[in-house]
């Protein structure tokens, strides 16, 4: 990267302002009476425990409603050359094809 004159004179005016304006040595952290801090309650083993067994059966529930009410809504069996049923090209939806049979070509006559 190249660096000019006016480049390095910025970088040498903010310097000088940063280190006006930052304390020479910050302040120490505040010590306190080490008794009068409040611990945070600690939860007990029996009540994290019985948290995740709800969890777990929450999550069964879930499970189990989901595959009772897929089963009211079956999936459609796809078979034969189209299985996505997608449609095919050339195809209109609504109108049905016309079968035409090629014309016949008369064979040529032998003399």
């Amino acid at each position: 990267m190249n660096t000019t004159k006016n480049d390095e004179g910025i970088d040498k005016l903010l310097r000088s302002y940063y280190r006006r304006e930052m304390p020479s040595r910050w302040p120490d952290a505040p010590r306190g009476d080490m008794t009068t801090v409040a611990a945070a309650p600690v939860a007990s083993s029996a009540t994290m425990s019985a948290g995740r067994f709800l969890v777990g059966i929450s999550l069964a529930a879930i499970l189990a409603l989901y595959i009772g009410v897929s089963a009211f809504f079956p999936r459609e069996q796809s078979t034969g050359l189209n299985p996505n049923s997608q449609p095919i090209i050339g195809q209109r939806p609504g109108i049905e094809p016309k079968l035409v049979a090629p014309k016949a070509v008369p064979a040529p006559q032998m003399p």
